[in-house]
């Protein structure tokens, strides 16, 4: 059963991951309410928070690792040992009744040879964590979202929950602990009460429950708490609901539920588990942070202190979705999208974001040409041509001809400048309405945007050219100084506004790599490290050929992971502690990210032809490897390949299959290590080989020796860059994953 035994690495080490203090989210897809794993385990919602307790004297839980037995599944799973028994911590939400209910279950397992009585507690309070002010102006715990949080509209922070009234009276009735009647959390059976009931302050209002079992030795017991993160006033009705789901059931009805919104999502296995792991778990972490309001599903970027929409951030996710086969889900996020287009024609979400104009565009083409269909690129149409017109006319009366200056609070944090992000991305939303356009069969609607786009650009053009010689690469800002870098890292990615060879761009890839620390971006002038800023520079280096500097890229990201997977914003600084109290894991930006380049790296699709393995690592070109990729959508039709390496020799054979009517050059690239490869009968093959038929096979020969880059390679660089730092070394050993 799902999570009922300890993964056999866990047994040699846990996963510790990057982050000192990692936050996890619980969620369904859909929900409005979600609720939050603590650093030190506990869960946290938007009405109390619930800290486990164990051992002899019962010593809070205190464990910041957990770790997702299957990462396509969101169970948390974390364990200690005390006085000889060790206690292991499984949590997951499932519907029940159309509400999200959290799963908080213990078991514990005698691992001597006498009897020891296993002993557990779970306290309900308020908040456990020290009050900071948020985000948002809301007093908060540290490393905990702000609640509840109202909505000026939705898509806007918001968070249900209650606000703190020192005259709530908590009880303990039966298995139920409640407040002022709400029921917060219904216990397993056997409990009782070891304290009396308090309320004169946030930390010390809480109920007590304790639980004991005698254990032989090797025997185990499990309890099981059930938390509504909406807890309803009927407390009977949701007690019968919880009590026709135990635990076991509960399991089953997780992964029964997650294989549902997985169906005919892109599976992608290679032999590094740790990145199959990654690929899967934020994929999931996507899925989770979408939730439906009145107006439609909003692609969040989490469930914390996140649970807003920013275009830039859902385009992201919502392109990474259709990449990887999840349209109908991509659909529904982009269904939400024509609220935030004004009546003037510009996409925006945020003031003084005006690069969500192109981001809109690009969404929604990506969606139209992965789908194949002409019907979503027609109806379309008329927002997209308010879009273009609106790029249109502001950039017709403004002195550089581009978007007009801007004042960001974000990102940038420029005044009253010509945003290069900005302007970057208004021409990739130009170049995508042209695509649209002709998909819907509009030939001369797209042959007026691109004229439209052919001015705008050379305007562009020109801009980045000045502002490049004055800074010696493509700033933030193309006619103020200073500000941080953001945008300008998009100017060849996703689509090549400047070739990724050309000198400015070849320049800004240098200055990103001169200010990153241990391996990733930095934000704040260095200050920061930054967790997803550097993916659009790994991505412009795999398009422009230089795969190793893009893996190195992509395995620095690998290894700043939390142990679940997942990743972050900002926060920690370069070999400091790994902390970020406010900015809360994980991040839906970085999700879209990896997920995306992972794709990438084994199906890139450029528009005029599909590449298989152009950021092939050698990390799984090892003898008896095999990397397999199923139903992976492209412009041109769907494609699923293996490629198997001979447990004795050298070389690979690739089968392929793709749909009918994939019309587009099909080739797989070599490995970049590679100097000669040739296939059986001797002839010799270059940089890449065209694959032809719907469907075949092909071997091909080569030798040599396999380059450094892995997931433990990159490991062993960063503890090794810590303990230069006297630095505790912050990951598991490189074996373990």
């Amino acid at each position: 059963m799902l999570g009922a035994a300890v993964p056999t690495a866990w047994a040699r080490a846990p996963l510790s991951g990057y982050l000192a203090k990692p936050t996890e989210q619980l969620a369904l897809p859909g929900s409005r309410a979600s609720g939050e794993i603590t650093p030190d385990g506990d869960v946290y919602t938007g009405w109390a928070e619930y800290g486990l307790a164990v051992g002899n004297g019962l010593q809070p839980w205190a464990q910041p690792t957990r770790i997702l037995p299957r990462p396509y599944v969101p169970l948390f799973l974390s364990r200690l040992t005390r006085g000889g028994i060790s206690y292991t911590q499984q949590v997951f939400t499932i519907p029940i009744d159309g509400q999200p209910v959290t799963y908080l279950s213990l078991s514990a397992h005698n691992d001597t040879g006498r009897r020891l009585t296993a002993q557990a507690a779970l306290q309900v309070e308020y908040s456990r964590g020290r009050e900071v002010t948020g985000f948002h102006g809301v007093p908060t715990g540290a490393y905990r979202y702000e609640r509840p949080a109202t909505t000026p509209a939705d898509g806007f922070f918001f968070q249900l929950g209650a606000t703190f009234d020192p005259r709530w009276q908590y009880s303990v009735a039966g298995r139920d602990v409640l407040r002022d009647g709400l029921l917060l959390v219904r216990g397993p059976r056997g409990g009782r009460s070891l304290s009396t009931p308090d309320s004169d302050s946030p930390v010390a209002a809480h109920a007590k429950e304790g639980y004991f079992r005698s254990l032989p030795a090797g025997a185990d017991i499990r309890w099981t708490w059930q938390i509504p993160l909406e807890p309803p006033e009927d407390t009977s009705a949701v007690a019968r609901a919880v009590d026709a789901v135990s635990f076991s059931a509960a399991l089953a009805r997780l992964v029964d539920f997650w294989r549902r919104q997985e169906r005919g999502m892109t599976q992608i296995d290679v032999p590094e588990t740790r990145v199959d792991d990654i690929y899967a778990a934020n994929a999931v972490e996507i899925l989770q942070s979408r939730y439906q309001t009145a107006s439609g599903w909003v692609q969040g970027v989490n469930r914390l202190q996140y649970q807003s929409y920013w275009i830039r951030d859902s385009s992201v996710d919502t392109v990474a979705l259709d990449d990887i086969g999840l349209h109908a889900d991509a659909a529904q996020n982009l269904a939400f999208l024509p609220r935030w287009q004004q009546p003037d024609g510009l996409y925006i979400s945020r003031a003084g974001q005006q690069d969500g104009i192109g981001q809109a565009l690009w969404e929604l083409a990506q969606h139209a040409l992965l789908t194949h269909s002409a019907a979503y690129a027609r109806r379309q149409l008329t927002n997209v041509a308010a879009a273009v017109g609106w790029i249109a006319r502001v950039s017709a009366v403004d002195s550089l001809g581009l978007l007009p200056p801007s004042t960001i609070q974000d990102d940038e944090l420029l005044t009253g400048s010509h945003i290069t992000g900005d302007n970057v991305w208004a021409a990739v939303g130009l170049r995508s309405a042209v695509d649209l356009a002709r998909l819907a069969g509009e030939s001369t609607l797209a042959d007026g945007w691109h004229a439209i786009d052919l001015r705008f650009e050379r305007a562009l053009d020109a801009a980045i050219a000045r502002a490049s010689a004055r800074t010696g690469h493509v700033p933030p800002g193309l006619d103020h100084a200073g500000g941080f870098d953001w945008g300008n890292y998009w100017v060849s990615y996703p689509l090549p506004i400047l070739g990724p060879r050309s000198r400015p761009v070849q320049a800004t890839i240098r200055w990103a790599n001169a200010h990153s620390r241990e391996g990733i971006a930095t934000y704040a002038d260095g200050a920061l490290l930054h967790d997803y800023l550097g993916f659009p520079i790994y991505e412009t280096e795999l398009q422009s050929g230089d795969v190793p500097a893009a893996l190195n890229g992509f395995y620095a990201e690998v290894v700043h992971t939390t142990a679940p997977g997942l990743g972050w914003e900002d926060g920690p600084t370069p070999y400091g502690g790994r902390k970020a109290e406010l900015n809360l894991a994980p991040h839906g930006a970085f999700a879209g990210q990896v997920v995306t380049m992972l794709r990438n790296m084994l199906v890139r699709d450029d528009g005029t032809a599909v590449e298989l393995l152009s950021g092939d690592s050698p990390a799984w070109m090892h003898p008896g490897d095999s990397i397999s990729v199923r139903d992976a959508p492209t412009r041109f039709g769907t494609i699923s390949f293996t490629l198997d390496m001979p447990r004795v020799g050298s070389g690979a054979t690739l089968r392929w299959s793709r749909t009918s009517g994939f019309s587009a050059p099909l080739l797989w690239v070599l490995p970049y290590w590679i100097k000669r490869a040739q296939l059986p009968d001797g002839r010799v093959v270059g940089r890449s080989l065209r694959l032809r038929g719907a469907s075949g096979s092909v071997t091909v020969v080569w030798h040599a020796s396999l380059p450094s880059l892995s997931v433990a390679h990159a490991t062993a660089q960063l503890n090794a860059g810590y303990g230069a730092h006297d630095e505790a070394s912050p990951l598991v050993r490189a074996a373990d994953w």
